[in-house]
């Protein structure tokens, strides 16, 4: 059936093609307006900006449905197969582009040593996609995250920002050791003294940063030991604050993934009488505003992909 039309025909657009080819298949607009998340007139005007543009009458109402016409079929059928080719160039495109891009990534030292090979898995399955690493301390990486400059943040402790939503990556054993001359740099030279308190007070005791969520609990413990916390340093760089310790004479709270090879060559030491089950637990921190689809798949790769521990519970030994 054919129109007279006195306004100028305009080309149809995809938007218009899909309006019918759902209109043939739900029989009504209103069914229409409700798949397409719009409204009835929306539907209609579609349908009418279509058949102008093709000076045809697709549709006509035939009681409470909408059925296509012996040309509106015609045309259906034809653009069907079209259109659903469209539509998977365009997911396929959409998909491409969803995976193209550069990740912004703030940590701290313990998470690099495994985050390197999850990076040659991420991009093996992404290939599109690189990474860009800040390491440093935990307050200036949030302050980032919340400027937008970067995408996440791999931190020890959880975060409590209302901006900010934290997940966690697992745990990492902690340990109180001291170096392997720090008796003889410090000691009394009373071999029969080397109590723990005597420990403790014989020289500096190297921790992680003050604004840690860590420090006060282990400042605490150290109290409850006979600690003198004049001799309670802190250092916002792992690698720097091992060395202190290694090569000082010095006494920390270390994680054992950094210093496996020290304890090997006896570089180091356990502290007899600290406790011998520490952790700390890690977390990935990404911004509650800005969760860029590309950014959300990362970080549900790198929390499956995590070699951190399983936490143990407070209660276990």
């Amino acid at each position: 059936m054919l129109m007279e039309s006195s306004h100028p025909m305009s080309r149809p657009t995809l938007l218009n093609l899909e309006t019918a080819l759902w209109v043939n298949r739900l029989g009504t607009f209103a069914a229409t307006a409700q798949k397409m998340h719009t409204t009835q007139p929306a539907i209609s005007l579609r349908i009418r900006e279509l058949e102008a543009s093709l000076s045809t009458t697709l549709f006509e109402r035939k009681g409470h449905r909408m059925e296509p016409t012996v040309e509106g079929r015609k045309f259906l059928h034809r653009i069907e197969p079209l259109v659903a080719e469209v539509q998977e160039v365009l997911g396929s495109a959409r998909d491409s582009l969803a995976t193209q891009g550069v990740i912004r990534i703030g940590s701290g030292d313990i998470p690099m040593t495994w985050f390197g090979n999850l990076v040659g898995q991420l991009q093996r399955e992404m290939p599109d996609v690189t990474y860009e690493l800040h390491i440093g301390i935990a307050r200036r990486l949030l302050a980032q995250l919340e400027d937008g400059r970067l995408d996440f943040v791999l931190m020890a402790g959880r975060v409590e920002y209302p901006t900010l939503t934290s997940t966690s990556l697992g745990c990492t054993p902690m340990l109180w050791v001291m170096a392997q001359d720090r008796w003889r740099l410090f000691g009394d030279g009373n071999l029969k003294k080397r109590a723990l308190a005597s420990l403790l007070n014989a020289g500096p005791i190297w921790l992680i940063p003050r604004d840690s969520p860590y420090f006060a609990g282990q400042v605490e413990m150290l109290k409850s030991k006979g600690a003198d916390l004049r001799n309670v340093n802190s250092c916002d760089n792992m690698n720097t604050l091992i060395d202190l310790v290694a090569r000082n004479g010095g006494m920390g709270y270390l994680p054992r993934v950094l210093i496996e090879e020290r304890l090997k060559r006896g570089e180091l030491m356990e502290v007899m009488g600290m406790p011998t089950t520490g952790q700390v637990e890690y977390f990935i921190v990404t911004s509650r505003a800005r969760q860029a689809r590309l950014v959300q798949q990362v970080v549900d790769l790198t929390v499956r992909g995590s070699q951190f521990s399983k936490c143990r519970d407070a209660g276990d030994s």
